[in-house]
């Protein structure tokens, strides 16, 4: 990510809904990215998550609310049984924190469906 330039809580009165890997909604805010094109993503300060990005802070807390309710699960490394975490880049992103392994997909419930589904094959 590019330099953060401004931090705020929520300052649109949209409500946000939680984080979907950690739970917490107080930890969860409306940031501006400098210099990107889309520069306002909601970001969860307790486990670090990044939502999509917005082209205005409403845009980017809508797209952050728009997915399922329930907490997300994400199961550890079926590669090395190492931490397992989400990320937006362009696309969702699960990465394991220890190896690298990851899955990636345009919609939020893609890449965790496919991380969870996920089998190590043994020779």
């Amino acid at each position: 990510m590019t330099e953060l330039v401004k931090t705020r809580k929520n300052s649109s009165n949209e409500e946000l809904k939680p984080c979907p890997f950690c739970g917490k909604r107080s930890s969860c805010e409306a940031r501006y990215v400098f210099g990107a094109p889309y520069p306002w993503a909601v970001f969860c300060r307790r486990c670090g998550t990044w939502g999509p990005h917005g082209a205005t802070e409403r845009d980017a807390i809508k797209k952050w609310n728009k997915r399922a309710s329930k907490k997300a699960v994400l199961k550890p490394c079926f590669f090395c049984g190492g931490m397992a975490h989400m990320y937006f880049q362009d696309v969702w992103i699960v990465e394991c924190t220890s190896c690298g392994v990851s899955c990636k997909g345009p919609r939020i419930d893609g890449p965790i469906e496919s991380w969870n589904s996920m089998r190590r094959v043994t020779e």
